[in-house]
């Protein structure tokens, strides 16, 4: 296929799940996205390994750590309509047996590379289906720090310099990035991380606290759990050694 292939912009993909993800390491340089609860959580570069093992399917490599398991993957939808300027960013959509997105993946190298990838696999045309979001352009250097949480675990965090790990999922998805919290960016609602290989993108006013999961403490890290408007558990944690998370020598 090229980029002037007449291939239908919207199509489902008739293949495996882990075959899916096999041909995504071969787009390049490549997004995988997950959102819930406000948050959205994204890991960016090239795909290096693609492994199933007793607890699902593990990508994996400089730029990626995420864990899918396949029953959780009703279907895939290719979606070959996302634009930005004049570049082309295909994605792979998939979602569970109500339709909703697990998680995607999107093609940062267009349409040639994507659909490359994909050649061989059968695709069936889909109806028309709502927008997807769109990629969130870089934040404004101008725009206002949203209002900290009363313990902000995250701001703490990037304010120690301290490596934590920040993690988010759902039962049959989870993806983590591991380093030092970066410049928090607020832009169009959103606190941002915008690094090379990482973004998280938190909604203003999406969580009412961070509670320390004392479950989880190991001896060597504890982890906080951010919680929605509800109190309820968002998926999104951070995890680091004590001294990340304390206001001591700021």
């Amino acid at each position: 296929m090229s980029e002037s292939a007449t291939t239908p912009a919207k199509t489902r993909l008739l293949v495996s799940v882990e075959e899916a993800l096999d041909r995504a390491r071969r787009f390049g340089k490549s997004m995988v996205a997950f959102s819930r609860s406000g948050t959205t959580h994204e890991r960016i570069g090239v795909i290096e390994r693609v492994e199933r093992d007793a607890d699902g399917i593990r990508l994996s490599g400089t730029h990626h750590a995420s864990r899918i398991m396949p029953s959780a993957v009703a279907s895939i939808e290719v979606d070959r309509s996302n634009k930005m300027k004049d570049t082309v960013y295909p994605r792979l959509d998939f979602r569970d047996a109500s339709g909703q997105a697990v998680f995607a993946v999107v093609g940062f190298e267009g349409l040639l590379p994507f659909d490359a990838a994909l050649a061989g696999c059968k695709e069936e045309a889909l109806p028309a289906l709502e927008p997807e979001p769109k990629l969130r352009p870089m934040p404004a250097a101008n725009a206002a720090m949203p209002a900290p949480l009363p313990f902000d675990a995250l701001q703490i965090a990037q304010q120690s310099g301290a490596e934590v790990m920040i993690r988010h999922g759902m039962e049959g998805f989870t993806q983590e990035w591991r380093g030092r919290v970066g410049q928090l960016k607020p832009a169009m609602g959103f606190l941002n991380i915008i690094d090379p290989d990482f973004h998280l993108h938190l909604k203003d006013g999406s969580l009412s606290a961070w509670q320390q999961d004392k479950a989880a403490d190991d001896g060597n890290e504890i982890t906080f759990v951010a919680l929605d408007t509800d109190g309820k558990p968002t998926g999104l944690t951070i995890s680091g050694p004590a001294s990340a998370f304390t206001t001591s020598g700021r």
